[in-house]
């Protein structure tokens, strides 16, 4: 081989070279083109698959919204109800203390009604004094009753003498 057909030979490898690289960018660009054109193609896939998606994200805004409103309802609610438990408490204080007085009246009632059985008693019981008054009355004035049985003083004077 002589220079000249070498140097032909080098330009021609050399243009097959760059043939080549040129080929394969042409390879890389038209890869890359594919796989843009796959993209944009899955892009409406996702984009009919996940349509829904945006309507989750509204739902799930209102749904924040509605649990904060409701957690200011709950919230009124439970203010609502302590309120309403105070008042209970006060009026369960207040029940205690008719209770108690009533008790303690029914305790006064039963009181004057036992008051009332005793005095009825003790009528009768100063009536069966009054008899015995009379004999402690007449013993004042000197007269008294014998509690012995003696016909004589001579059987009381056997008896103690």
């Amino acid at each position: 081989m002589d220079l000249a057909s070498f140097e032909m030979f080098n330009k021609v490898l050399g243009r097959v070279y760059e043939a080549g690289i040129i080929l394969f960018l042409l390879f890389v660009i038209a890869g890359m083109l594919i796989y843009i054109f796959f993209l944009f193609k899955q892009k409406k896939v996702y984009e009919i698959k996940f349509s829904g998606v945006s309507d989750v994200e509204s739902l799930y805004q209102e749904i924040l919204v509605r649990s904060a409103d409701e957690e200011q309802n709950i919230r009124v609610l439970s203010d609502k109800c302590n309120e309403k438990k105070q008042v209970l408490e006060k009026l369960l204080i207040d029940i205690s203390i008719y209770n108690k007085e009533y008790s303690e009246h029914c305790h006064i009632d039963d009181l004057r009604k036992k008051y009332k059985e005793k005095k009825v008693i003790f009528d009768q019981l100063i009536e069966d004094i009054a008899i015995y008054d009379e004999d402690i009355q007449l013993a004042e004035l000197g007269v008294y009753k014998p509690h012995f049985i003696f016909d004589t003083s001579e059987e009381y004077k056997k008896l103690f003498g």
